[in-house]
């Protein structure tokens, strides 16, 4: 019969060395002296184990391992603690501050509109002016007029079209067509804003 040392047994079952002794220790595997400090093990006996192992899919970790990995966890679970001793600490002394109470105003949910896209290389149709000529015409100012169509009034934002400025493609000319001047005015009434309702000449 062919006989194992207990290093060459351990690498066959997949252990330590040490689990091997222990085992002969607890009478799981028997072992022969045939000379001082040296085991010999069955080859039934370590292919018997070897089996069992790979049927089970027994993972035995090593005792050596399972303390290193303790003392690592009790020194993390150590340093927690004082870190969150220190927190409390800290916690305890630093003033509290309450930020005061605003109470806000419930904002107007935004109607989206869009704004409609002219093709550069057609002419305007009949009717249409800048966007910047028309609120003059209206006596409005431009600026304020801009904002109507880009962020909106009382959660609605006006309609008007637009094109690429000629040579500078990534500006935008604004423009509005006949019946959106009329939604621009109808705009201005319901929002209150103050506007000539007979167009005059731009000054």
């Amino acid at each position: 019969m062919r006989y194992y040392t207990a290093t060459a047994a351990a690498k066959i079952i997949g252990v330590t060395d040490r689990t091997i002794r222990d085992w002969i220790k607890d009478g799981k595997l028997t072992a022969h002296h045939p000379q001082p400090n040296r085991l010999a093990i069955a080859e039934s006996d370590v292919e018997r184990l070897a089996r069992e192992r790979k049927q089970y899919d027994v993972s035995i970790p090593d005792a050596a391992d399972l303390a290193a990995r303790l003392a690592e966890l009790e020194q993390k679970y150590a340093r927690l603690e004082q870190e969150l001793a220190e927190l409390r600490n800290q916690r305890a002394i630093a003033p509290v501050y309450t930020a005061p109470l605003i109470e806000r105003e419930p904002r107007m949910p935004v109607t989206r509109t869009y704004h409609r896209t002219l093709e550069p290389e057609r002419a305007l149709p009949d009717g249409a002016i800048l966007a910047r000529d028309f609120a003059k015409q209206h006596g409005v100012n431009p600026s304020t007029f801009r904002d109507h169509y880009t962020k909106g009034l009382r959660g609605e934002v006006l309609t008007i079209s637009g094109r690429p400025k000629p040579n500078r493609e990534h500006e935008t000319e604004y423009y509005l067509l006949p019946d959106e001047q009329e939604l621009a005015r109808n705009f201005w009434r319901r929002n209150g804003v103050p506007f000539n309702e007979t167009p005059g000449q731009e000054e």
